[in-house]
């Protein structure tokens, strides 16, 4: 539902309580108005003859005031609400998206080609850590996953060889991701596990 098309449904005045007020016109004319106890809101003109205009109560603006400030509060509200759902949403898209990818990515680097682009880094960078140069490096870290999105596979360019802690610094919620390097043998059709 539309936010305004809730708004007016949630406010829609009856104008149930109603009294007859004095109101002073732009022009300095007075006249006698019936006012909406409610809403604020003016239910026509009446005629003074009818009324002992000095017994009225004065027009009450800030009746009319007070409901347009719920009337927007209201609005902005929903508005709150709706902009959450759709970030809620959006959320939950991306998250699924992202467990999408992380499937797809975790079974690339199982294959045969992922180990070896893998030790081809490793060695075009002499097993030394591109991060500190100083220690012996047993991992490969993405620079960047642009290729691997585009195409599916890594590229060399995008890797770096790197030791066990400059990459726990970079990703210390996978500091264990390499210490198993998984070689799929394709003659025995299963993985193998070997220790780095």
């Amino acid at each position: 539902m539309e936010i305004w098309t809730q708004i007016e449904q949630e406010f829609n005045c009856n104008h149930a309580r109603c009294e007859p007020v004095r109101f002073i016109k732009s022009n300095g004319a007075v006249c006698v108005r019936i006012q909406c106890l409610d809403c604020g809101e003016s239910q026509g003109e009446k005629k003074k003859a009818n009324y002992n205009i000095t017994e009225l109560s004065n027009w009450n603006e800030e009746l009319k005031k007070q409901s347009r400030d719920k009337r927007r509060q209201r609005a902005q509200e929903l508005h709150n609400q709706q902009f959450l759902q759709r970030e809620q949403l959006l959320q939950h898209e991306q998250l699924l998206e992202t467990v999408e990818w992380w499937k797809s990515y975790s079974q690339y680097l199982q294959t045969t080609e992922w180990h070896t682009i893998r030790r081809l880094v490793l060695d075009r960078d002499s097993h030394i850590c591109q991060a500190c140069l100083r220690n012996k490096a047993a991992h490969v870290h993405h620079l960047s996953y642009t290729l691997y999105n585009q195409i599916g596979r890594s590229a060399a360019f995008e890797l770096v060889a790197i030791c066990r802690p400059c990459h726990e610094k970079i990703h210390p919620h996978m500091s264990h991701a390499q210490d198993l390097e998984i070689y799929h043998n394709p003659y025995l059709e299963k993985v193998t596990l070997v220790t780095t």
